[in-house]
């Protein structure tokens, strides 16, 4: 992680961890090597965000998470890929029998470097926004992308704004409209959006009764006007009150989601009374990366 106390940058501590991972767990990681970030945020290579922390950052920490994943027998998730080299790394070790998993994010398939030079702090995050060549890329590999994640980051304006910006931007009312708009425009089909949003993170982290329509699993269910075109704007649930997609137009609206049976959301309202979610139950079965 970047933000809070979540770095662990010694190879020491890496390993030791690495190892005494319980087998059945997958184990989720940031990957850009701590080493390179601090000598970048000396030396830039490039402008904005991005010139602290280049791809190379990005692909020196997956080789080595990938290294010590296939020397501990672990299984390995790699968060918010931003590059096609990273693919290829874990595609080549996928072929050696290594069960490694990955996941995009929204920004990085919808955002651009461009992006950033006009959003300034309220499109910074980490790993940072590629150039329109790579963010295609991704687009153009997409089978070997596991599951899309927000990376869900809900800084206030005034924080983004302060002389020390975060990293970081919010990102869970937003992703579904960006796809389902990617959906009509012939980008993305209905069922690649069902297995990298909800097949997928519930096969990867074996969660019960989660990701499929069939007896015996809950009714999580989402109910949209394919048809419907919009705009997105900052009136949002979450309290930080902005999104770096304002202004978007959109094309797909939710008009109502269910929760285990219940409706808890209706044409913009939550009907959900606090209390009602529930801790997530992982299957005994335990991972299961190949599809079902």
């Amino acid at each position: 992680g970047t933000q809070g106390k979540l770095l662990v940058d010694d190879f020491a501590s890496q390993y030791r961890h690495m190892r005494s991972y319980p087998r059945e767990k997958v184990l989720a990681i940031h990957a850009e090597d701590e080493e390179s970030l601090r000598y970048f945020a000396a030396h830039p290579v490039g402008q904005g965000h991005s010139g602290t922390h280049p791809p190379l950052s990005a692909l020196l920490a997956v080789g080595r998470a990938l290294s010590m994943a296939a020397d501990a027998c672990r299984r390995l998730h790699i968060c918010h890929i931003t590059t096609p080299q990273e693919l290829e790394l874990i595609q080549q070790a996928r072929t050696c029998g290594l069960q490694v998993t990955c996941e995009g994010t929204p920004p990085h398939l919808f955002l651009t470097q461009d992006d950033e030079a006009v959003l300034g702090p309220l499109g910074k995050m980490n790993p940072p926004l590629r150039p329109p060549v790579e963010v295609e890329a991704l687009w153009q590999n997409l089978p070997a992308i596991d599951l899309i994640a927000t990376d869900h980051a809900p800084h206030t304006l005034e924080e983004k704004r302060s002389s020390f910006p975060p990293s970081g931007v919010p990102g869970l009312e937003t992703m579904l409209p960006l796809l389902t708009t990617a959906v009509s425009q012939g980008r993305l089909t209905w069922e690649e959006l069902v297995r990298l949003t909800a097949a997928g993170p519930a096969r990867l982290y074996g969660l019960r009764g989660k990701g499929r329509l069939a007896a015996g699993y809950d009714a999580d269910l989402v109910l949209l006007d394919p048809r419907a075109e919009g705009e997105i704007d900052a009136r949002l649930f979450t309290k930080c009150g902005w999104t770096p997609f304002r202004g978007w137009k959109v094309k797909g609206a939710v008009i109502s989601t269910y929760l285990r049976g219940r409706e808890v959301f209706r044409e913009g309202e939550i009907l959900a009374q606090p209390g009602y979610g529930r801790e997530v139950r992982l299957s005994s079965e335990g991972i299961r990366p190949e599809a079902d």
